[in-house]
């Protein structure tokens, strides 16, 4: 994915990206921690994959998970993808339909 126009703000739902997407970007550290702005640490592991809204962003911390106190940073998030519609699906829906 391109991040270079990736800048959510408050109201946007994001999601925390992989642990593998991550370390394939920024790598593992010593003490086994993706070394991204904050440090996503083993710990936090499980929360990959949530998705939440932002409440508040501060110094480059972004609030809204339900964990609170963990400290999330725009690396370590993604845009939660629109549900793709396939204009087929609709077509045939249409097609189907009989007025009287």
């Amino acid at each position: 994915m391109d991040r270079s126009n990736f800048d959510p703000q408050v109201g946007d739902s994001v999601r925390i990206r992989s642990w593998e997407d991550m370390k394939s970007e920024f790598g593992i550290d010593e003490d086994g921690n993706i070394p991204c702005r904050f440090s996503f640490t083993e710990y936090m592991k499980d929360m990959c994959g949530d998705e939440f809204t932002i409440t508040k962003i501060h110094g480059g911390k972004y609030s809204g998970h339900e964990k609170g106190s963990v400290m999330l940073s725009v690396d370590m998030l993604e845009p939660i993808p629109e549900e793709e519609i396939d204009g087929t699906e609709i077509d045939d829906f249409l097609s189907a339909m009989k007025v009287n």
